[in-house]
């Protein structure tokens, strides 16, 4: 009966709507013939549900209340033909992109501070992907190999 007492709103509200199990029904009605404090409640559960049945039932919606809803409902609605906005949005969702995003905002960052620092001049030989630079002298890296011996080195784009 102490677990009826403490959560007396949730029995009184499952009651009122018929949720109750026939046990559960039966120790709520045994709890409330010795609690005068819940059967108060329940007094007083009673008597608002019907007052709120009989101001309800005589304030209905007009015919034409569902269908002015449902139409204001689909116009705040945004357009399924999302145009140049949700299209990039659509596309920053993919993991792809953000991953090139970043990429870019980091060189952008990078170069930033070469301006900022002075350091233009960007030297081929310093950075991580020297091998990637194109040679200087114009010449492929067939024309710079030394052969072994005397022969003379192979010139492949003559």
């Amino acid at each position: 009966m102490v677990i009826i007492h403490e959560n007396i709103n949730e029995y009184l509200a499952a009651d009122l709507h018929g949720e109750l199990s026939e046990a559960e029904r039966e120790e709520l009605h045994t709890h409330l013939m010795e609690c005068a404090e819940c059967r108060g409640h329940y007094k007083e559960e009673q008597l608002t549900h019907r007052v709120l049945q009989t101001t309800l039932e005589s304030a209905k919606p007009t015919l034409g209340f569902e269908q002015r809803m449902v139409a204001s409902f689909r116009n705040r609605v945004p357009n399924k033909n999302p145009r140049l906005s949700g299209f990039l949005v659509n596309a920053l969702r993919l993991r792809l992109i953000q991953a090139i995003g970043v990429a870019v905002v980091f060189f952008a960052l990078v170069q930033m501070g070469r301006v900022l620092t002075g350091d233009t001049a960007l030297n081929q030989s310093q950075t991580p992907l020297a091998f990637l630079a194109a040679p200087s002298s114009g010449s492929s890296y067939l024309t710079q190999v030394q052969p072994a011996g005397n022969e003379p080195a192979p010139r492949w784009n003559e």
